[in-house]
């Protein structure tokens, strides 16, 4: 349910961005989405305080049944993540995912920058783009259980890397192509160049 904010959020700011750039300003919209931010800021406030104050059973059961971990220092967590083969394989796929990913995504904004320079439309755009990863993570979030019975952990652990490595080759050799070349896929996937 949590991925359905990334659909939700990214239609209601392509809205206000896209089809109300001409009615408001790029100041009035940001104006607006900071005011429903604040608002939802403040549900979320008011919801929490609620369940809080309430005494449902189920929540008092769980805080009671959950055991506490002893604590580790930094140094203990590094040497526990050091020592595990499967830890140290984890660690260092999140941080190389990281890494690679901000150093893409450093080309790819500016790039989108050039194909839309104002503000509301680079912000419909991206907006556009975080509703279609919300749907794809509610999808794969349904699909799941049946992901981890067919393929092994291992496989799965290797999807991130090697779609990164795909798309990121296909952006990159894309850049380096001439326009009379890319024409055609800018006219189908609706970006102008």
């Amino acid at each position: 349910v949590g991925n359905c904010a990334g659909i939700l959020s990214g239609q209601t700011s392509r809205f206000l961005c896209h089809t109300l750039m001409d009615v408001l300003s790029w100041q009035e919209t940001l104006q607006l989405m900071i005011s429903m931010i604040i608002a939802c800021g403040v549900g979320i406030m008011v919801i929490n305080r609620l369940l809080s104050k309430s005494d449902t059973p189920s929540i008092v059961q769980f805080q009671q049944s959950k055991k506490s971990a002893p604590a580790m220092n930094f140094k203990e967590s590094i040497m526990c993540i050091v020592q595990s083969q499967p830890l140290l394989c984890i660690a260092t796929l999140v941080v190389g995912f990281a890494l690679t990913s901000n150093l893409i995504e450093v080309v790819w904004k500016e790039t989108i920058k050039s194909v839309y320079p104002s503000p509301q439309a680079y912000n419909a755009y991206v907006n556009q783009l975080t509703s279609i990863i919300g749907i794809l993570a509610v999808c794969f979030s349904l699909l799941s259980r049946w992901i981890f019975q067919v393929f092994s952990w291992s496989k799965i652990a290797l999807l991130t890397p090697v779609s990164l490595f795909l798309t990121s080759f296909v952006f990159f050799f894309s850049m380096q192509m001439s326009d009379e070349y890319l024409s055609p896929f800018a006219t189908f996937f609706n970006v102008h160049s």
